[in-house]
């Protein structure tokens, strides 16, 4: 089973390093890596021509902003299931991408989807936040669940059907894409238990309350397009309590590994 990592990337000197090495450390044989990058104008390019040993597909050029920088790299894959990873996270271990592929064709899912750990930017060892996902049932995202989007596995072909992200969303596109695969277009797909990605803290939506407001009515927005009653006060409630339960899981789980 071939799968394609997509990397989109601009400026992201400091960490993309990482991100490529995580890629290229992994033992599934069957990956290929897109990397996407708006133009940047510090040392990504570079970095990435020196770093990405398993780089089989390359860009550099303006775009419309991260989600066009997206549908560039869905159209660019040749996996028969898709994955992104940020510029500034990383695989949680070497085998991440294979046991994902495994549990895909052990189900015949058009899908799967993992957790993730939210990291300190500094010190990608040390989670702040862990984001279990737990088992997919119609009409949760109406509820304010969804899974992480880095650790979301979906067949290209269905991906490109459903036309990509979404551009009309600036940061919930990717909530939008993965809400129409699983509620409309009915994917199938399967959860497996395991902490997939590092996700660096300060990503866009995080950088400011505003974003954070922004990012919930586009939420409500894409729901409502997809028939979905309105229900923002208990999407925000939800999400709310989903953080703090994560910043507890992650405290709890540095408690037990220092013990």
């Amino acid at each position: 089973m071939r799968v394609s990592v997509i990397t989109v990337c601009l400026n992201a000197a400091e960490t993309i390093g990482d991100c490529l090495r995580s890629v290229a450390s992994q033992s599934h044989a069957e990956l290929d890596h897109v990397v996407i990058d708006g133009g940047s104008r510090d040392d990504t390019v570079s970095i990435v021509k020196q770093v990405g040993t398993r780089v089989t597909a390359f860009s550099s050029g303006k775009d419309a902003g991260i989600y066009d920088a997206m549908n560039r790299g869905l159209k660019m894959a040749q996996g028969e299931f898709v994955v992104y990873l940020n510029a500034d996270d990383l695989y949680a271990d070497p085998l991440c991408v294979q046991e994902m592929a495994e549990a895909l064709s052990a189900t015949g899912a058009d899908s799967a989807y993992a957790d993730i750990s939210y990291v300190r930017r500094a010190a990608p060892s040390e989670r702040v936040r862990q984001w279990k996902s737990g088992p997919f049932k119609p009409g949760a995202f109406a509820r304010g669940w969804a899974p992480p989007h880095t650790a979301f596995f979906a067949k290209r072909e269905a991906l490109l059907e459903l036309g990509g992200f979404d551009l009309r969303y600036r940061l919930a596109s990717d909530f939008d894409l993965m809400m129409r695969a699983l509620e409309m277009r009915r994917l199938t797909t399967t959860y497996v238990p395991k902490e997939l990605v590092l996700m660096r803290l300060g990503g866009a939506t995080n950088v400011s309350l505003r974003n954070v407001l922004v990012q919930n009515g586009e939420i409500v927005h894409s729901l409502w397009r997809a028939g979905f009653p309105l229900a923002a006060p208990g999407l925000v409630v939800r999400k709310v309590v989903d953080r703090v339960a994560q910043r507890l899981r992650a405290r709890v789980a540095s408690r037990a590994h220092q013990a």
